[in-house]
């Protein structure tokens, strides 16, 4: 089948989001015999996945023609291949994060059948609790764009920018409010993240622009 780039690992297995001519789905793959295991279909675009909190989380984007509609998140169960939880977003949201009992959604608020026009789209944080599939509180203010790529050390650590603030960016998980940014030069171009939460040695990596690594001590 065709792929579309993005996939995960973890619950013992490698998931593989699949867009072809049979449908989207997302497969489950056997790291020993390569082989799928399953295939879990899904009725939209998937723009993320994510493993955490003993489950698989899919973002899905509604389309229809050039509107993107809000997202859902899917949450599947890895004991039985289907579909635990559907759960609607009041936002438009590209990548999502997973950790310390929550699913931490970026996205916009607006007018949706506007989107993408400016003025009027207004960056938010969304959060799921991954033990009661709601989501918590009202949406959470950011002022710039959120591209989580790990949850620890206190926090949900982001890319920023390129409006202030920008760089690599925590959401101190009990203010709510971002608390600390760094700004590591300019980021790698690459298609997903150039960056990660290496917890192990409290550090986040950063693919540069110039073929180089930055680290930074969150300590």
């Amino acid at each position: 089948p065709a792929m579309n780039g993005r996939l995960a690992i973890g619950e013992g297995s490698v998931w593989l989001l699949s867009d072809s001519a049979r449908g989207r789905a997302i497969l489950r793959i056997d790291p020993e015999t390569v082989e799928v295991e399953a295939d879990i279909p899904l009725d939209d675009i998937v723009m993320d996945i994510e493993i955490g909190e003993g489950s698989i989380w899919a973002l899905l984007a509604h389309v229809n023609g050039d509107v993107v509609g809000p997202a859902d998140i899917v949450r599947i169960n890895p004991d039985t291949n289907e579909i635990a939880a559907r759960i609607p977003l009041d936002a438009h949201a590209p990548w999502i994060a997973v950790g310390a009992g929550s699913v931490w959604v970026p996205g916009w608020l607006h007018d949706f059948e506007d989107v993408g026009t400016g003025e009027d789209d207004r960056p938010v944080v969304v959060r799921i609790d991954a033990s009661t599939n709601e989501v918590v509180g009202d949406p959470i203010p950011i002022h710039t764009t959120f591209r989580a790529f790990g949850v620890g050390e206190g926090g949900v650590w982001f890319i920023a920018g390129p409006e202030k603030p920008s760089g690599i960016c925590r959401l101190n998980m009990q203010s709510l409010e971002v608390d600390h940014c760094v700004d590591p030069g300019l980021f790698a171009d690459v298609a997903f993240e150039p960056a990660a939460l290496d917890i192990s040695r409290a550090a986040v990596w950063v693919a540069n622009s110039r073929a180089t690594v930055t680290r930074l001590d969150l300590r």
